[in-house]
């Protein structure tokens, strides 16, 4: 089956925020390597998974319409670099959640993003063998330069969400 990218229409199908032409583009030109189309699809569907699963609660603004299935495009998202009264395009995914997406999906190719958590393992003893469990540990692996291209739209932490009437 075809990937269905959105292309800030606001799909109802759409299973990814990027294309496998742009996460191409974007290997070739970090020197990464990849697979088939086919298995390149899966990967952004993951990718556009996880940005979901970890941004949705967060994200400023809102969607365009109901029925759309992924959280862009967005309606009044504040380009906070550009000045007041400045917002993203409503019409199109930004390019940063693009390579966001991308970031996310090529970290799918080696590891599960969002995988079970379990008590990180400090010390336990099976005879002579001793693991302890870490303190207040989480297990939950982090990626900054995933958080870092999504921060930009992202409400702020603590300010007051504000709607235009």
């Amino acid at each position: 089956m075809a990937l269905v990218v959105e292309d800030g229409t606001g799909k109802a199908d759409a299973e990814s925020l990027a294309s496998v032409l742009a996460y191409k583009a974007h290997c070739d030109g970090r020197g990464i390597t990849y697979g088939n189309d086919a298995a390149i699809e899966i990967l952004l569907r993951k990718g556009t998974d996880y940005l979901g699963q970890t941004y949705r609660q967060q994200l400023a603004g809102r969607r365009v319409s109901t029925t759309q299935a992924l959280d862009f495009p967005r309606i009044e998202v504040p380009q906070r670099d550009v000045g007041s009264f400045a917002y993203y395009p409503s019409d199109e995914v930004p390019a940063e959640v693009v390579k966001a997406c991308i970031e996310a999906s090529i970290r799918a190719d080696s590891a599960e993003l969002s995988p079970d958590i379990e008590q990180a393992v400090k010390r336990e003893k099976v005879g002579p063998i001793e693991t302890e469990y870490q303190d207040y540990s989480t297990g939950r692996k982090t990626y900054p330069a995933i958080d870092n291209l999504m921060a930009p739209f992202l409400r702020s932490a603590g300010g007051l969400r504000l709607t235009r009437a």
